[in-house]
């Protein structure tokens, strides 16, 4: 049974016994606790499910263990069949950043739905940090975004019911609602034009390459420097993206079966942490072939040639890995290299072009090919390498001011040449082919725009 004492502070003790297992003999033994409460209410209640879970059987817990401690005994078990290596990398970074910072010394058992809350809310008031905050001043670093906060959430509540599993509590304390994912704010995109004029502004070969890989065929910056030459076929036109080179920390190198994994690169220094991997793609899905240019076919003739040049100089000091981008000795290019070089290029460049990041590219890239196909979602994923429709739609097509003005000024027109032709209230006459097609293009406007709406009815409110 449990019993409720009044402490000299005014505040409300629940003693109970529990029977606790040892972890290192799984025998049991009977130990006295004890929990204290700010209210009489809160300790009732707790005792009524301390004796409700005694009675039931189901109040089993283990010796006690720190938030540090479980996780060092969940990751290994968990990681292996959930992670991957950047997925490790990521999350392990956010347990350890955030989550052992603020729990890691508590007992797990004293953690209460309330410091959850507490710490949750705490999540939207910390401003990111790491070497994107170099050389920014306190206002312009920016707080944690709520994809950040929400997946914080979420492990910590995995990490929590695997400690009721074990019975190491007898409850998850995270009942508290997750963080609420904000709609993110559209990305900057180029248009065509804009790419363009870009294309012939950049000197750097590889860069011109990668922008011509990146918006003509929809390709993520790691897509773009895991190509190798034998993935590009001359002769059938197309490039088969089957490989990506990214980052991994050795720590998830050890730890994981790492079955994606084709090659780990050699580190120039013995003291780094981390190693460059050729992989496999991000998912089946995003194994695919994309069709080549005139240009894109030329331009990776011209950087063949230069990679045969570069091999007949360094000799035995070349480095072949079959890279398509690589350094002059063959070593692989990482993907930030190139965003440096993007970032180097805006910085003197003179065009008059939206400041966007290097991997709107692809962005841009996604949103001209479904403005362009009239909405062949097919035809663009076929590029784009996305594993459902709602992927692309979501978060890779937008449209911008000047593709809704210039929907709104079709619409206007099409419907004063049916008022010319037919005389007195036409908009409800339409013809069937362009019709359907202006109300499909409406329709898809105001999904991803619903703050149009009111501008698209007001056009046809005047046409009556």
């Amino acid at each position: 049974m449990a019993s409720i004492h009044v402490t000299d502070s005014n505040k409300y003790r629940v003693v109970y016994d529990v029977y606790i297992t040892d972890n290192s003999t799984g025998k049991k033994k009977r130990v006295q606790k004890q929990d204290t409460f700010e209210t009489e209410l809160k300790a009732k209640d707790f005792k009524l499910d301390i004796e409700y879970q005694t009675k039931k059987g189901t109040l089993k817990l283990s010796e006690k263990m720190t938030m540090a401690e479980l996780f060092e005994k969940w990751l290994p078990l968990y990681a292996r069949k959930k992670w991957k290596g950047r997925t490790y990398d990521t999350n392990v970074g956010l347990i350890r950043n955030h989550i052992l910072p603020y729990f890691g010394e508590t007992d797990i058992d004293k953690i209460r739905s309330y410091d959850v809350e507490v710490f949750i809310d705490s999540l939207t008031q910390k401003k990111i940090k790491g070497f994107v905050t170099q050389n920014k001043s306190e206002s312009e670093i920016p707080y944690l975004s709520s994809t950040t906060a929400k997946t914080i959430y979420q492990l910590l509540k995995v990490i929590l019911n695997k400690a009721v599993e074990w019975g190491v509590i007898s409850a998850n304390p995270v009942l508290c609602e997750a963080p609420k994912k904000l709609r993110p704010k559209n990305k900057q995109v180029w248009s065509f034009d804009d790419w363009y004029n870009a294309m012939d502004d950049v000197q750097d070969k590889q860069l011109k390459l990668a922008l011509l890989l990146g918006f003509t065929c929809s390709l993520r910056p790691s897509e773009i420097v895991g190509i190798r030459w034998k993935d590009v076929d001359f002769e059938n036109n197309r490039v088969n993206i089957e490989t990506t080179i990214q980052r991994y920390s050795l720590e998830s190198i050890e730890l994981l079966p790492g079955r994606e994994i084709i090659h780990i690169f050699p580190e120039k220094s013995k003291e780094t942490k981390s190693r460059l991997v050729l992989k496999d793609t991000k998912n089946e899905d995003s194994k695919r072939y994309i069709l080549m240019t005139k240009q894109l076919w030329r331009d990776l003739l011209e950087r063949r040639t230069f990679v045969d040049i570069n091999k007949a100089y360094y000799k035995e000091q070349y480095h072949d890995y079959d890279l398509v981008f690589s350094l002059d000795n063959g070593d692989p290019i990482e993907e930030h290299l190139l965003r440096k070089r993007f970032n180097k290029w805006k910085k003197s460049t003179k065009l008059e072009i939206p400041n966007i990041q290097f991997s709107h590219i692809r962005h841009s890239s996604s949103t001209f090919k479904m403005k362009e196909s009239g909405g062949d979602i097919k035809s663009v994923i076929a590029d784009t390498g996305h594993s459902t429709p709602d992927v692309l739609l979501k978060h890779y097509a937008q449209s911008n001011d000047r593709d809704r003005m210039e929907l709104i000024h079709k619409m206007e027109e099409r419907l004063d040449k049916r008022e010319q032709n037919n005389g007195a209230d036409p908009s409800y006459v339409v013809d069937n082919a362009l019709g359907a097609k202006m109300l499909s293009d409406i329709f898809v406007l105001i999904k991803k725009n619903p703050h149009i709406e009111e501008q698209v009815m007001s056009i046809l409110g005047n046409n009556n």
